[in-house]
C-alpha cells in the first residue's frame, strides 16, 4: 500500500480536523449509499424489502468509531476488533439484511472504499485550500485512501479461502 510513517502522521493530523465533524461526514456518506440501490440493499431487510432502519443506526455508530480509529493511525493488534466476521467483530453486522454469503457481505464496503476517501467534508473545506493548505490536504487524502485501502484488505481476509488469500 506504501503506507509510510509519514503517512501516519497526515492521518492523524486529519483525524484532529474529522474529530469534531463525524456526523457531517456521516451524512454525506449515508446520502452516498442511500442514493446506489446496490449499496442501500446492504442494509435491506430481508422481511421486509425496507432499509433495516435499526441496522442503519448501529452500523453509524460503528462508522463514527471507525472514523475515530482510523484518524489515530493506531496499527496495532486491536485494530482486528472493528473486523466485522461471522465469528468475530460487531455483532449487529448483517443482522437481518439481504446481503448473504461469504464475499458478498464484503461488496458494501468495496464499493464505498472510494468515496470514504474522497468525501470526507472537512477536507474539502474552501478555507483549506484558501491559507495555501492544499498540498497538506492532499497528503491527508492520500493517507485515508492507503488506509482505507490497507483496512479493506484485512477485512476482506476472513471470507477467502486461506491458500488463497
Amino acid at each position: 500500500m506504501l503506507f509510510t510513517a509519514e503517512d501516519a502522521q497526515w492521518l492523524r493530523k486529519s483525524g484532529e480536523i474529522l474529530h469534531g465533524q463525524i456526523e457531517q461526514i456521516l451524512d454525506v456518506w449515508y446520502g452516498f449509499i442511500a442514493s446506489k440501490p446496490y449499496l442501500l440493499e446492504a442494509f435491506t431487510d430481508l422481511a421486509t424489502g425496507k432499509p433495516d432502519e435499526a441496522y442503519l443506526a448501529a452500523v453509524r455508530k460503528r462508522f463514527a468509531c471507525w472514523i475515530s480509529d482510523t484518524g489515530s493511525a493506531n496499527y496495532d493488534q486491536a485494530l482486528g476488533s472493528i473486523i466485522n466476521t461471522r465469528s468475530g467483530g460487531a455483532t449487529t453486522a448483517w443482522a437481518r439484511t439481504a446481503r448473504t454469503g461469504r464475499m458478498p457481505r464484503m461488496s458494501c464496503p468495496c464499493a464505498t472504499c472510494s468515496p470514504c476517501s474522497i468525501q470526507l467534508p472537512p477536507l474539502s473545506n474552501r478555507s483549506w485550500h484558501e491559507t495555501g493548505a492544499a498540498a497538506e490536504v492532499q497528503r491527508m487524502r492520500e493517507a485515508w485512501t492507503k488506509s482505507v485501502l490497507l483496512q479493506l484488505i484485512l477485512w476482506c481476509e476472513p471470507y477467502v479461502d486461506p491458500e488463497d488469500f
